[in-house]
């Protein structure tokens, strides 16, 4: 509250009176304190306000606040991880990838005579299917997935193999390791920011899908190498495979989810694009073919198939569940949901109930009363739309400090500061990103202009294809291959005046066929290029119309607004004295508000959510998460035409007591299950993703209503599990 005060007042105390949008944005553990302090600030300041407008800038006076989803997006990946990390999981795995980090270069030393004794050429190699969506699944770029699929290359059986239609290939093993250095990235994870974690083990569980273990074992075994570094990946055991896998493969939900955030953070007017990511990425866990599970269970060790393949698709809907309560469900609240749709009849709806207690929603129903001018509020429901759910505005800052902190370590607090904050606002001078695209293609398109190829003869075409035939009979000898195409070059003008008159007229057309299929191919590229530019133009177009204006990086200065921010920075004001004065301020913190300030904004009441009617039995639950982390509620109701009640335990917060459940159908076959003595009641341990029951594709939490039916039946089964435990 005292920064707050000191560097950014209220709109109020800035002058204007008008409509006025205040959104605040906090992590998730200091919301709801930081969320009551700052309504108290602005009712104190509406109280204290004595202009005879009082009552309608109180009005006018709108507050919004909501927690970061990005922090949301990254704690889903906590809640689905929770069971499997388990005493020095994750320190191990920060360990492992640390150690081939500072052993690269052994594994590099030793890359080209592993693959020598490694690789094997097969007739039958893995289909293109199935290599595509291993190498998808696991996040590689274009280029490196259509290389590894030409190749068919994959590590099984301890043996690295490949197609057999590239044995003869020149220089096949130098490709070889090329890939696997391609495929090799080894990404650090922080402890602090789980997401981190997901694209660190996808990294891993590439790697060793073209051998990393196995060179790393064939580093270790070689005695004149040091095993200081490299003896660390011995750290990761089946504890450590098994998490890898699941947050590698599971966590795609909240990895779509905080990318998208990042990209652009207005949750409410993005919220259908949100929810159409987390269903594609939960519809792509589902379809993994059983063959890749299985391929992925036998390679990384990490136990059976059915039983991986249950825990990576219930970490997924974990997240799923998550990122729904966290997220979607308050965007789809007052006074958010106003903006979806026609907003003049959401506001004409909303007058003609009854006076919502949500306090947004509550100022523009009074004002509808009154006959406030409804395009106003309409505009200020299109501001709400736009604005940004996370507090990356405030990060930034912090990111460019480090960034230049880490690079100049000996700067000093005063050119620190001068330094980051340059760096921090170069997005408002710099060239966009679109405007440097379209230079570098009209680059590309005025060099392809200019050229002029030359036109090869019959006998130079003779030599090309000489050259290249040299290259099939001594790809395995260098030395050879030097002397052969030094020999070619000496002496291939005597052998093609030893060809017949009519082989060199063929050569002649076929020169002269070659020279025009390069031309043809130059006009195609412009043509390619200046397609690319089109399409960049209209997504230029589109981009601008749906930019987030509250992004620093969105806004550029034009040439005119950066001659008078010149000329604005030439005043007295900004001499260096005065800066330096700034400067010196900025670095001594704001005194926190007095006592009597305090006890004035004690004062105020702010009304707190009302907390849904809970069922007793959610209480158990809760205290009990760790026992039914893979458990099953199964209820059979006493009335036969009712159907049963089918639900997986997702996550459950101990303080506040919470509970969230996925909704299941039984499928036809038994279930593994623990029975009741009336034996009409089952609560079972089970592997239940997509085998024993199906997902109904929602979730119910503990707050509502239809759980409340359900309190006898598994209070009853709670009871009775614990005392079998």
């Amino acid at each position: 509250m005292a920064c707050q005060l000191a560097v950014a007042p209220s709109l109020r105390a800035a002058g204007h009176y008008g409509p006025a949008l205040s959104h605040y944005v906090w992590d998730r553990g200091y919301f709801s304190s930081l969320d009551t302090l700052v309504r108290k600030f602005h009712l104190h300041e509406s109280d204290t306000n004595h202009r005879p407008t009082k009552c309608e800038e109180a009005l006018l006076n709108f507050v919004t606040t909501c927690p970061d989803p990005l922090h949301d997006a990254m704690n889903s990946i906590v809640w689905a991880l929770r069971p499997y990390v388990k005493d020095d999981t994750m320190k191990n795995i920060y360990i492992a990838i640390s150690s081939v980090r500072n052993a690269y270069d052994l594994l590099v030393q030793h890359l080209t005579a592993w693959v020598a004794t490694k690789v094997s050429f097969t007739r039958d190699p893995q289909s293109e299917a199935f290599l595509r969506e291993l190498w998808e699944l696991l996040g590689l770029g274009d280029d490196i997935i259509n290389t590894l699929i030409e190749y068919r290359i994959v590590f099984m059986d301890g043996r690295l193999w490949i197609w057999d239609i590239w044995a003869r290939t020149p220089h096949v093993m130098d490709h070889i390791v090329t890939l696997c250095m391609a495929v090799w990235k080894f990404i650090k994870f922080t402890e602090s920011r789980w997401l981190t974690l997901a694209n660190s083990c996808r990294a891993l569980i590439a790697s060793e899908m073209v051998g990393l273990r196995s060179c790393v074992e064939a580093v270790r075994a070689d005695k004149t190498s040091s095993d200081y570094y490299i003896k660390g990946y011995a750290r990761i055991g089946a504890p450590e495979r098994e998490l890898i896998v699941i947050a590698g493969l599971g966590s795609g939900i909240a990895d779509g989810v905080m990318g998208a955030l990042l990209k652009d953070d207005r949750v409410v007017r993005r919220l259908n694009e949100l929810e159409d990511i987390v269903e594609t990425e939960s519809t792509a866990i589902h379809r993994v073919s059983d063959r890749l599970w299985t391929q992925v269970a036998i390679t990384m060790e990490a136990g059976g198939t059915r039983e991986l393949r249950s825990k990576a698709i219930q970490a997924s809907n974990i997240i799923q569940s998550f990122i729904n309560y966290k997220i979607f469900e308050p965007a789809k609240q007052l006074p958010w949901i106003l903006c979806k749709g026609d907003a003049s009849q959401n506001l004409r709806d909303l007058a003609a109930g009854p006076k919502p207690d949500e306090p947004f929603a509550g100022q523009l129903w009074e004002l509808m009363q009154i006959g406030y001018p409804i395009l106003v509020l309409c505009e200020l429901l299109g501001e709400l739309e736009n604005l940004g759910w996370s507090s990356r505005g405030s990060e930034q800052p912090h990111a460019a400090a480090a960034q230049t902190q880490r690079h100049h370590p000996e700067f000093q607090d005063a050119t620190l500061m001068a330094r980051s904050m340059i760096y921090q606002f170069r997005a408002l001078v710099t060239t966009s990103s679109y405007d440097s695209y379209m230079i570098r293609v009209e680059e590309k398109v005025d060099a392809l202009m200019h050229r002029k190829p030359k036109a090869i003869s019959g006998r130079q075409l003779f030599l090309k294809e000489s050259l290249d035939r040299s290259l099939t009979h001594a790809h395995t000898n260098a030395v050879v291959l030097e002397h052969a195409r030094a020999f070619i070059f000496k002496e291939h003008a005597i052998e093609f005046n030893k060809l017949s008159p009519n082989e060199k007229s063929a050569y002649d057309v076929r020169a002269r066929a070659f020279n025009v299929a390069k031309a043809a191919a130059i006009s195609d590229d412009v043509v390619a290029l200046r397609a690319a530019v089109d399409e960049a133009e209209l997504e230029s177009i589109e981009y601008v119309r749906t930019r987030n204006p509250w992004n620093l990086e969105h806004c550029k200065f034009t040439e005119s607004q950066k001659d008078a921010f010149e000329t604005w920075c030439r005043r007295p004001q900004f001499s260096h004295s005065r800066v330096e004065q700034l400067r010196a301020n900025a670095l001594v913190p704001p005194p926190i508000p007095d006592y009597v300030y305090r006890l004035e904004l004690a004062k105020y009441n702010v009304p707190k959510r009302v907390e849904e009617r809970r069922p007793l039995w959610v209480a158990e639950v809760c205290r009990q998460r760790d026992y039914f982390t893979s458990c099953v509620l199964v209820s059979t109701p006493i009335d036969p035409d009712e159907p049963e009640f089918c639900a997986a335990f997702m996550w459950a917060y101990q303080s506040p007591l919470f509970l969230s459940l996925a909704c299941l159908a039984r499928r036809p076959f038994p279930v593994l299950s623990m029975g009741l003595p009336d034996g009409s009641r089952v609560i079972g341990r089970c592997d239940w993703c997509q085998h024993d029951f199906d997902l109904c594709g929602s979730f119910i939490y503990s707050n509502n209503e239809a759980l409340t039916t359900y309190v006898f039946i598994i209070l009853h089964l709670v009871l009775c599990f614990n005392i079998q435990n």
